[in-house]
């Protein structure tokens, strides 16, 4: 069955939440995105500060959500620091089998001082604008 934007919405989100909010969050893509007919293609997903339980954890599902939304996953690698000195890369499925085990994150962590100050702000956001 051909479902509209709109009809979906109706029939499948939570009374209490607008559709946005719904499709922002269970699909991963805003609801005026899905109008326009363009999507996420990226998400890039980073660790900082100190290690926590269940980091490898939550990093799999991310990167698995990704592929299967047919998104990428890019997986920058210590902190914010690394975000500014472009330390990243593609994960895939290959990339994320067995860490669950493993403790700490497979993404490194990190404090950055850098990232507080403007222009370490805007290093970062050039990394990520290509």
């Amino acid at each position: 069955m051909q479902y509209s934007i709109d009809e979906y919405v109706n029939e499948h989100s939570p009374r209490s939440m607008p559709a946005e909010k719904y499709l922002t969050y269970h699909r991963g893509v805003g609801y005026k995105d899905m109008k326009t007919k363009t999507r996420m293609k990226r998400i890039g997903v980073l660790t900082s500060g100190g290690d926590a339980p269940g980091m490898n954890a939550a990093i799999r599902s991310v990167v698995r959500s990704a592929i299967y939304y047919k998104m990428e996953a890019m997986g920058i690698f210590r902190g914010y620091d690394g975000l500014i000195n472009e330390e990243m890369k593609i994960l895939d499925h290959r990339s994320v089998s067995n860490i669950i085990n493993r403790g700490g994150t497979i993404l490194k962590t990190d404090r950055s001082d850098k990232f507080r100050t403007v222009e370490g702000r805007r290093r970062a956001y050039e990394a990520i604008k290509e």
